[in-house]
This record gives structure tokens, C-alpha cells and sequence, in this order.
């Protein structure tokens, strides 16, 4: 679960903001976890260093001057600065802000910074693979996929394959379900890692070119896992 944290005295702006943030949950099918901290003291007690903090500019309280407090007391959030004062986006540079969106925000910047940070988190997801006795670190984004072959279970990696000591099925219940689906009995596929799926065979294609099976009673489930994946995550269309 992504958390967002709202840092503002404008009961105005924590309205707005929060509604914006229960549009995306409910069109994008994705659990939120919103705080709202009106005193800078409240954020600086909280250890949060994978939450997004929406900081909005006002006359008692300047956002670049307030994210520089974060980031002095080793605050390493991601910081969206809200304001209608556009020069501070230069300013905001030094306290290396994620975004500057110009107040009133619109739905789509919110969307759009929500989007990306879960796309940029996304690569820094960490999976461990037992191997015996040796644990093997791996980027999520680099498993492509994950076949139980002859009684083994291996690991396919863009960097190369993995034998593990773990079954399968154990293997899919500890996996995000966001990203991972098991296609078939003997394979579970990473929905970043498909190139194309045929609509007339039951069969995946996959960026390194392995061709994977679809089980037929698992289909349906695995077309609507791939299309509210590819709703929360494709950016670019081109046809």
C-alpha cells in the first residue's frame, strides 16, 4: 500500500487533495493509505521514506522552505511542492523536489505523480530467492518469468536463469498479485515482462521471446489481471 501524506493548514486544499485521492483509488483499484499533518513537527516524528508528501504553499507556510526542513532531518520522501507562485520551481530544485504542480491542482497531475512514483518504485522492488542456504537479491522488474520445470522451479531473469528451492505454488502466494500471475499450473508470468498476448491462440509472448501457455479456465482471470495492469500502468499507446 502506497502512502501519501498532506502537509497543509488550508482545510481547503486537504479537502480538495483527499477527493482527488479517493477518484484514483476507486478508478485505478489501488489501496491508499492518507494522512494529513497540518504542523511540520507531526511529519518529522513519522519514518515514512517510500511515501509521497503534497506540501501546498501559502502565506504562513513557503513549500521549498519546508521541504529543506524535511530534507535536513534526513527526510528522503518523495516531495510534491503544490503552488500558484511559479518562480518556486527553480527554487525548488535545491531541496530536490519530485514534482512543482501549479495550484489548483488538477486530477490528472495528481494522477500523473501517483503514476510515475509507483512506476519508478516499481523498479527498486527487491525479491530474495532462497537457494539452499544462499538468498539471491533480485529486481522485480528483471524476473520475466517463473516455470516449475521436471520438479525444479526456475527463475527466468533477464540476466539469466535461477534454480529455487521453493515450490511453485509457495512462490505465487508471496509474489504482489499487481505484477505477478500464475498463466498455467507450471508457470507464473511478470505482466511488465509480456510483449503480446494472443486473442485467438491461448498463448503469451514474452520480451525475451520465450512463448508461454495459457491455461483455458485461467484465461478469463488473466485477461482481466493484464487489462487493470495495463489501465494502472501504460503511459504511450501507439497504433
Amino acid at each position: 500500500m502506497l502512502t501519501i501524506v498532506i502537509l497543509s493548514n488550508s482545510s481547503k486544499a486537504i479537502s480538495g487533495l483527499k477527493t482527488i485521492l479517493e477518484l484514483y483509488m476507486y478508478e485505478k483499484m489501488f489501496p491508499i493509505d492518507v494522512k494529513v499533518c497540518k504542523e511540520i513537527k507531526d511529519i518529522l516524528k513519522l519514518n515514512l521514506p517510500n511515501a509521497i508528501i503534497f506540501i501546498t504553499d501559502s502565506k504562513e507556510r513557503n513549500a521549498v522552505k519546508t521541504a529543506k526542513i524535511l530534507r535536513d532531518h534526513s527526510h528522503t520522501e518523495a516531495l510534491v511542492l503544490i503552488t500558484d507562485n511559479i518562480e518556486l520551481v527553480y527554487e525548488a530544485f535545491k531541496v530536490s523536489a519530485y514534482r512543482v504542480l501549479k495550484a489548483p491542482v488538477a486530477n490528472a497531475d495528481i494522477f500523473e505523480v501517483i503514476d510515475s512514483f509507483r512506476k519508478r518504485a516499481l523498479s527498486t522492488h527487491i525479491v530474495v530467492v532462497k537457494n539452499g542456504i544462499e538468498s539471491i537479491s533480485l529486481a522485480m522488474s528483471d524476473i520475466i518469468y517463473i516455470a516449475s520445470i521436471n520438479r525444479e522451479t526456475k527463475i527466468f531473469t533477464k540476466h539469466g536463469e535461477i534454480l529455487a528451492t521453493v515450490p511453485l505454488l509457495q512462490i505465487v502466494a508471496q509474489l504482489p498479485e499487481e505484477f505477478f500471475y500464475m498463466c498455467h499450473r507450471s508457470y507464473i508470468v511478470n505482466l511488465v515482462n509480456i510483449r503480446s498476448v494472443s486473442t485467438t491462440v491461448d498463448k503469451i509472448t514474452l520480451v525475451d521471446g520465450t512463448v508461454l501457455p495459457i491455461s483455458r479456465r485461467r484465461k478469463a482471470n488473466f485477461m482481466g489481471a493484464r487489462e487493470k495492469f495495463m489501465q494502472n500502468h501504460t503511459y504511450t499507446i501507439i497504433s
